[in-house]
């Protein structure tokens, strides 16, 4: 059994909390500093009978005090979104391992599922490191690769990864508490880095990508991500579920060839066509198929520079 300090946030922090305080003695958790949110992961841990640190800054010196007379064995971030410094990573015995859901070093900083998606890879892979100064740089403890599905969204991954991560967990711990641990050194000669997205980022011109990458980036940014979304009649609109089509279906981007109560909007992209099967109103976040008619327009780049020049004085 090794004395554990725990720094996490949303479902897989709590996820692999659980699991950890089965076997091990959890002497500290940690979680984001507070704001005026709820934060599940907090709530949850105060349910499990522990008192939470949440640190405004987790690298203050006065905070690494507090918690280094805990005499952790091994610190775990699970979640947990703050970059740690050399002085909080060295507070426990065996350092401090992080719980990272890319394949590494390919899909090294923020959001790694969320891109594998966005990307149109087949496959994901979670991975537990030793954390280093870098970002994502640290030796490769455990890993696992799962495939994706060509309907899959990011609430599917998480789950996946939700599931698992507990028990690749467990594995590492017990590997290092019996001193079977074997690393791998990343390749740094072939890493790729993926930077934080902004619910901005989700915004959609149809001839500007093709019908599987708007249904990548669909499923890659529907809840719990704020999702993509695209105008209609100067109307802001959530497009919440996706299809690619069975046979391909031409037309001319952004123009709505069919509307169905129980497909959705047929719309083309940059290539061809694909289902917009849930679409919902920004303000109320109601469904709203039925606002939509055959051969209007979604936005487009042609669209917006036509109304631009329209409005200009030469």
């Amino acid at each position: 059994m090794m004395k554990i300090l725990f720094a996490g946030n949303k479902e897989r922090g709590i996820s692999c909390l659980n699991a950890v305080r089965e076997k091990h003695k959890v002497v500290g958790v940690i979680g984001h500093k507070k704001t005026n949110k709820n934060n599940h992961f907090v709530d949850e841990t105060k349910r499990m009978g522990f008192d939470v640190f949440q640190p405004v800054d987790v690298n203050d010196q006065r905070f690494i005090k507090k918690v280094k007379v805990l005499a952790p064995d091994i610190t775990i971030l699970a979640g947990y979104g703050p970059i740690v410094k050399r002085d909080f990573i060295s507070i426990a015995k065996f350092g401090c391992i992080n719980l990272h859901g890319g394949k590494l070093p390919k899909y090294r900083g923020s959001s790694p599922m969320n891109w594998a998606l966005i990307n149109g890879d087949n496959n994901f892979t979670i991975t537990i490191i030793q954390v280093d100064l870098g970002v994502d740089t640290g030796n490769v403890l455990i890993e696992k690769t799962f495939q994706i599905n060509d309907n899959d969204t990011i609430a599917e991954l998480h789950e996946i990864a939700n599931k698992n991560f507990p028990k690749l967990l467990l594995k590492v711990l017990y590997q290092i508490e019996k001193k079977t641990i074997k690393t791998k050194i990343q390749d740094m000669e072939s890493y790729s880095y993926y930077p934080l997205r902004f619910p901005e980022d989700g915004l959609i011109f149809f001839d500007q990508l093709t019908a599987e990458e708007i249904h990548n980036r669909v499923r890659a940014l529907t809840s719990p991500y704020p999702g993509v979304f695209t105008y209609y009649n100067n109307r802001k609109v959530m497009v919440l579920k996706s299809n690619l089509t069975k046979r391909p279906f031409f037309g001319e981007a952004g123009r709505i060839y069919r509307v169905s109560k129980k497909m959705g909007i047929l719309v083309c992209a940059r290539d061809k066509c694909l289902w917009l099967e849930e679409v919902v109103d920004n303000e109320t976040g109601e469904k709203c198929i039925d606002v939509f008619s055959r051969y209007d327009k979604l936005a487009t780049i042609k669209e917006a520079a036509e109304k631009i020049y329209a409005n200009q004085k030469f």
